[in-house]
């Protein structure tokens, strides 16, 4: 039971990753929203959506469907001028199941009730003198993260195992010394705390309790060196120490449940990793990027020992991405990963993952968006499972307004895990409108 418990841990870590939005990914071009002084804009927006969910609990079997509303308003505040680069940005996503509750009585799976699912995201980036001869870096990153869904098939354990609050700073200097190197380096603290709760919603009890939490202390050097016009060669290297606080096996229990199948540990690492590769233009339709790597993490008190650590062809890393212009308005990407990360409850996984992408614009207003992802993980340490993950997405966009779109989105995701006698596996249809006002 442990073990289940324990790879279904894990499968949370590893899709969260997929699933949550941040406003770099989305965010308006500068040029965008409403001017605040000389320099400055502000760009609002608020994004409103409803979905059809076919699994909405992840289920291998008999899955359950649920009508999801969603409201996500942001704000987004940038600065460009000779002496800085400013931004400060914050998002709210507050998500509602219209109809899924669960009989407990009779409910031998032990879910939760799906209801109220508010997450948050603030931050601020500061470049002083971005254009200069040598810049003073600094951010900061708040979020909360929870995920909505659980398939322990436990009876006793009916918490929200992945509810986690997450801070990411970093301080660091870039320097210029000609017009064709760039050396960025920088020191970061990132923080995740994570608890587990009955439910959230607006003044309900949540009953909530603290599984653990991690500092990441690494360092991070960048360096970039121009060589032709639109190519350059990259150095990316980072290196650093994982720290958990307090000991999860002491902060850990679960009313009911044997300690030895119930207790569990979170392990300090060493970790390090150096890419090296080029990436620009090779021809006037066709761009290149080429990472490739390797990378260790040590786990000196694994109870798994010298088998829970990263080395060996485990950390041959790389990264490849091939982005075609058919036509102006048309992009083409096909890309690979192999990477690797740290995971909650085990040590680390490991992803290989090849995929295409497509984004175009038709009469100037329609905007299709098409991907396809395939992902094989190998989880490692005190969870030990390999999955096979496919999600597959197409959608499109009619921009009304420049602050006015409707967009509509199918999405199919699977997951099976292919070890012996391992959960989860399962499959899954979304359905989703979506409207957005703003920048």
């Amino acid at each position: 039971m442990k073990k289940r418990l324990l790879r279904l841990a894990g499968l949370c870590v590893g899709v969260s990753l997929w699933m949550y939005p941040t406003v770099s990914a989305d965010a308006a071009e500068d040029d965008e929203g409403i001017r605040a002084g000389a320099s400055g804009r502000f760009q609002p927006g608020i994004e409103i959506g409803a979905s059809y969910d076919s699994n909405v609990y992840r289920s291998e079997s008999n899955g359950e469907g649920d009508l999801v509303l969603r409201v996500e308003p942001h704000l987004r505040y940038i600065l460009r001028s000779e002496n800085a680069d400013f931004e400060v940005y914050g998002e709210y996503h507050l998500k509602q199941y219209t109809g899924v509750a669960v009989d407990h009585q009779n409910d031998s799976v032990g879910h939760k009730d799906l209801n109220v699912y508010a997450n948050y995201l603030a931050g601020l980036d500061l470049v002083t003198r971005p254009k200069g001869q040598f810049s003073f870096l600094f951010g900061d990153k708040l979020s909360r993260l929870s995920r909505e869904f659980d398939n322990v098939d436990l009876p006793q354990f009916r918490y929200s195992l992945m509810d986690s609050l997450n801070n990411k700073a970093h301080i660091g200097v870039e320097g210029r010394p000609g017009t064709s190197l760039r050396i960025r380096g920088t020191f970061n603290i990132d923080l995740a705390r994570y608890t587990g709760a009955n439910a959230q919603g607006f003044g309900e009890s949540s009953d909530r309790r603290l599984y653990g939490q991690a500092f990441d202390f690494y360092g991070n050097i960048e360096v970039g060196w121009k060589f032709f016009p639109k190519t350059q060669a990259m150095l990316i290297a980072d290196f650093g120490h994982i720290m958990w606080e307090p000991d999860l096996q002491d902060s850990f229990t679960v009313a009911g449940c044997d300690e030895s199948l119930c207790s569990m540990n979170q392990y300090d690492s060493d970790h390090w990793r150096v890419w090296l590769g080029v990436q620009g233009k090779i021809s006037r339709k066709l761009a290149l990027q080429g990472l490739f790597g390797y990378g260790n993490a040590y786990f000196p008190n694994s109870s798994e020992g010298v088998g829970g650590n990263l080395r060996g062809a485990d950390g041959i890393l790389g990264k490849v991405q091939l982005h075609w212009n058919p036509a102006l308005t048309q992009k083409i990407t096909i890309g690979f990963l192999r990477d690797y990360r740290f995971l909650y409850f085990s040590n680390y996984y490991i992803t290989t993952s090849p995929y295409v992408r497509y984004r175009g614009q038709i009469a100037g207003f329609i905007l299709p968006t098409a991907e396809f992802k395939y992902l094989y993980r190998t989880i490692a340490g005190d969870v030990d499972r390999t999955d096979h993950e496919i999600k597959a997405r197409a959608g499109v966009d009619f921009q009304i307004r420049d602050f006015f779109s409707v967009g509509v989105d199918y999405t199919y995701w699977s997951i099976v895990a292919s070890s012996d006698g391992s959960e989860p596996t399962f499959s899954d249809h979304m359905i989703g409108l979506t409207i957005e006002l703003g920048y």
